[in-house]
């Protein structure tokens, strides 16, 4: 029953991945690189996450 629920989430995972590649994709100025981000180190992963987060900051305030 584990495996089920796994695999389930697995595959809702993996096509929720696909959908936002997509949307990445299609968006005009988008960085293509966030299409492989779960390819990043988590050191630049931790670069990125501070990048959006000065942007939301600057948006905020």
């Amino acid at each position: 029953m584990v495996f089920l629920l796994q695999n389930t989430q697995n595959r809702d995972s993996h096509a929720i991945h696909l959908k936002l590649d997509e949307l990445i994709r299609a968006q005009v100025g988008a960085r293509n690189k966030l299409l492989a981000l779960e390819e990043l180190s988590d050191a630049d992963m931790a670069i990125l996450q501070q990048e959006f987060e000065r942007l939301r900051d600057e948006k905020a305030g």
